[in-house]
């Protein structure tokens, strides 16, 4: 969705896509809800192999009740607007092609500078992240996730971790959240 106001997404399946499988730009209370994104041809850095973005100014918007596995990052969040919600999603195998023992970030509130005001509640995924490559994130919110720390199907053995806040990100809240 590009421009999108009050849109929905639903029921949709996104298998071997390149570029962000699922993407939620310059929208303003939309829903992505009861899909399924899975697999990349190109889990490399760059952006080719992202499974859900939310980027330029997105707000107040849903994303509820989905899968995104299989991709080099399972979700970004690139200069989104704040307000958002990412609630009862399953992410799982955010990994890096040529180095299969790297955990990419997985819920992750970040990739360009100042995602704010975001609430993440009840998912399941391999982490909670932040990653400062673009810029940091402020006052987001973890409510009830499980995040286990470990990758499904990947050896992640160089940097497992349940929850790996980077610079830059401030005044995040953690509340009821099971890590491991």
């Amino acid at each position: 969705l590009r421009f999108a106001l009050y849109s929905w997404v639903k029921n949709v399946e996104s298998d071997w896509s390149m570029g962000d499988s699922f993407a939620l730009d310059s929208c303003f209370r939309c829903v992505l809800r009861d899909s399924y994104a899975h697999d990349t041809p190109n889990p490399y850095p760059g952006g080719a192999g992202y499974m859900l973005s939310l980027a330029t100014y997105t707000s107040d918007s849903l994303v509820e009740n989905n899968i995104f596995v299989n991709g080099n990052k399972v979700m970004v969040m690139r200069a989104s607007g704040g307000g958002n919600v990412i609630g009862y999603n399953y992410f799982d195998n955010g990994y890096i092609g040529n180095f299969l023992g790297w955990m990419e970030t997985g819920l992750n509130a970040s990739h360009l500078t100042c995602p704010h005001f975001e609430l993440f509640e009840g998912n399941q995924a391999f982490n909670i992240d932040g990653d400062d490559t673009w810029g940091g994130a402020v006052y987001n919110t973890f409510f009830r996730n499980h995040a286990t720390g470990k990758l499904r199907s990947y050896p992640d053995t160089s940097s497992r971790r349940a929850i790996g806040l980077m610079y830059g990100h401030y005044y995040y809240s953690f509340v009821g959240n099971v890590l491991g």
